[in-house]
């Protein structure tokens, strides 16, 4: 995930030292396929577990639900060559707020997704879960996290693919920078008040996009 969500903020830049990898990596190549366009803004790319679909966040598109200032959650599918076409909006799970997909269930059937479902723009923030049923996408539904209180514009969230670890970024006043790593995790009574995952890790500057391998 990425820093969220605002069509007009202001966005963090963080370079890194190749040299301090642990791994070698091929050189970045812009991926082909109809996905990424001149005009609009792509961002937060999600696949499904074969690699075969991909959701992403797509800003500054006319054609989204509330104009061209708005977010939406984009689709596209893979084809024989590799290539990622025919992209198009995803039917039932936007509207005139930040939509964006964060996760899936690994059995192609559920999204998770920001929870923008409420009826008023940044009311409470957090993440809501989405089943495909009968053809189409159901009502999101918000997971109860307690004591979950985001702050500010800049947060993120990644769930692991058992859907039972959710690693939160957010600013906050139990953290020791602008922007820290917290974890929740669920068990048979539900998932647990959000805890900050130490000095290790977390620092006085920004802690984002986090993943689990």
């Amino acid at each position: 995930s990425r820093r969220l969500p605002s069509p007009v903020s202001t966005h963090l830049v963080i370079s890194f030292n190749a040299k301090s990898q642990f791994w070698g990596y091929s050189t970045p190549q812009k991926l082909k396929g109809t996905v990424n366009t001149i005009e609009a803004e792509e961002s937060m790319p999600v696949l499904s577990k074969d690699s075969s679909i991909m959701y992403f966040t797509r800003t500054f598109d006319q054609r989204n639900s509330g104009g061209i200032n708005d977010q939406d959650i984009w689709i596209s599918k893979r084809d024989e060559n590799n290539e990622y076409i025919n992209d198009k909006l995803l039917i039932g799970l936007n509207n005139k707020f930040n939509n964006a997909v964060i996760g899936t269930g690994g059995d192609g059937n559920t999204l998770y997704l920001l929870d923008s479902y409420k009826g008023g723009k940044d009311l409470e923030k957090g993440i809501s879960v989405s089943k495909f049923e009968n053809g189409i996408w159901t009502d999101p539904v918000r997971i109860m996290i307690p004591n979950l209180d985001i702050e500010g514009s800049f947060y993120g969230f990644y769930i692991n693919e058992s859907a039972n670890v959710i690693i939160i970024s957010l600013n906050s006043p139990l953290g020791l920078g602008q922007e820290d790593l917290f974890v929740t995790v669920k068990s048979n009574s539900g998932w647990s008040v959000p805890e900050h995952m130490g000095n290790q890790i977390n620092s006085p500057g920004y802690e984002i996009s986090p993943f689990l391998s």
